[in-house]
């Protein structure tokens, strides 16, 4: 496992974390020891969960199974997906930050938490309110760091632009939905990240399961997968035909490689080359860690290095890209991101 300092800041993370959405909602309890555990043995000391995750739930299993090695952890929770009646909107308003925090710890069984994430852009609620509230928050222990999830590139900067100006840390991470097939961070999220020295934590790097080639647009889904369970996110935003045309592209491309489509998939967004640089590290939530053991536990090693100690060479499919990737700066990085290769992390 390779470690990486988490954005701008002294805090070290495995470069795999552990993103526990379905913790309390499709895995038993059993199911999730399990994972935890698989977890321990592959080195990853970097776990995530949220308020909105099962309506707390996922909270509450994640602080039970860490219960014993908790120094060991480093472990961020969210603020901000949970909703409510018109007249008691919880979002990111001061008052139910506020709440939110303290609530979260006692699912936790903790009195602090390392990373505490806006979860999303709250248009209803200023910025600046919310960041002020995260200030608070920080400087009353209850969180060491912060950071944001799903927010653009204009996003970034002004919440940068906020907390300069009110005096509040700033964030040291920022989350984003980026695989092979979900490429928008690409446009302005990882360049605004790049320039203001904040670690990125991609989500969904196999888009739901999609990019492992297991779905077939002319079959019924796969039995007990999340679209045979009728997950709107993976029927409304993974299984669009862009995204089968990028998968069959890839399980071509893998398999002349030698590797499975999950496999390249995964290792495309560890080596992008912002996320690899020393003051710009990354890692990968939302594997599940006994798929991401499968994956990467045999020829190529957690790593996906060869057996020699060296980087593979991970050159992508000709995929066309979206009107959107064609522009700017943040195209010229996407396209150079599949052929710069670097060094392995020091220990």
């Amino acid at each position: 496992m390779e470690f990486r300092y988490l954005g701008n800041s002294g805090l070290r993370v495995s470069q795999i974390c552990l993103g526990k959405m379905d913790f309390g909602a499709t895995m038993s309890d059993a199911t999730a020891r399990k994972v935890v555990d698989t977890a321990r043995v592959n080195q990853v000391n970097f776990i995530d969960t949220a308020d909105a995750y099962s309506n707390g739930a996922s909270e509450k299993i994640v602080g039970k199974l860490i219960k014993k090695d908790w120094a060991a952890w480093v472990l961020a929770t969210k603020v901000g997906q949970q909703h409510g009646r018109p007249e008691r909107k919880r979002g990111l308003s001061r008052k139910w930050m506020m709440e939110a925090i303290d609530g979260g710890l006692a699912r936790l069984g903790t009195d602090y938490v390392d990373i505490y994430y806006m979860h999303h852009r709250d248009r209803d609620t200023p910025i600046g309110e919310s960041v002020a509230a995260m200030g608070d928050i920080i400087a009353s222990g209850k969180a060491f760091y912060w950071g944001g999830s799903n927010h653009s590139g204009w996003e970034v900067a002004e919440i940068i632009r906020q907390c300069d100006q009110l005096g509040v840390p700033r964030p040291f991470v920022s989350q984003s939905m980026y695989n092979l097939a979900m490429r928008m961070p690409e446009n302005d999220h990882l360049s605004a990240c790049e320039y203001f020295s904040i670690g990125v934590a991609p989500f969904s790097p196999l888009a739901r399961g999609v990019l492992t080639g297991k779905y077939d647009p002319k079959k019924a889904p796969p039995k007990g997968s999340r679209a045979a369970r009728g997950d709107g996110s993976v029927l409304n935003r993974d299984t669009r035909k862009e995204t089968f045309a990028a998968v069959e592209k890839t399980c071509k491309h893998a398999a002349k490689r030698g590797m499975t489509p999950a496999d390249f998939a995964v290792l495309r967004v560890l080596n992008n080359r912002i996320h690899r640089r020393p003051a710009h590290p990354g890692a990968v939530e939302g594997l599940s860690l006994c798929a991401e053991t499968h994956l990467h536990g045999g020829r190529r090693g957690v790593r996906g290095w060869d057996r020699g100690g060296r980087p593979p060479r991970i050159a992508g499919p000709d995929l066309e890209p979206s009107p959107t990737d064609r522009a700017g700066r943040a195209h010229r990085i996407a396209r150079r991101l599949d052929v710069e290769r670097c060094s392995p992390a020091s220990p």
